[in-house]
């Protein structure tokens, strides 16, 4: 099963910092993350949800690799909300 981990304001929409989800590929990741945690879900569709940043074992995702990118037992995949600053 492929290692789920929040940050920041995710984590707290979560109730937890990491979780582990069994999954062929990224897609499936976050349609389960919508099913199951129903907050977190919520925030994933909004505004936000185009632009989080996603982590697949500490390499950022090209976001024209699309969502069926496959995925191992062993991976992890972080999710971050999207970052501003100046």
């Amino acid at each position: 099963m492929a290692v789920i981990k929040f940050f920041a304001n995710l984590r707290r929409l979560a109730g937890r910092k990491e979780m582990q989800l069994p999954a062929e590929n990224l897609r499936q990741v976050l349609e389960r993350l919508e099913s199951e945690l129903p907050a977190l879900g919520a925030y994933l569709h909004g505004n936000a949800g185009g632009r989080l940043i996603i982590t697949l074992n500490g390499h950022p995702l090209d976001p024209a690799a699309g969502l069926d990118i496959p995925l191992a037992e062993t991976d992890q995949v972080a999710i971050f909300p999207p970052i501003a600053g100046g």
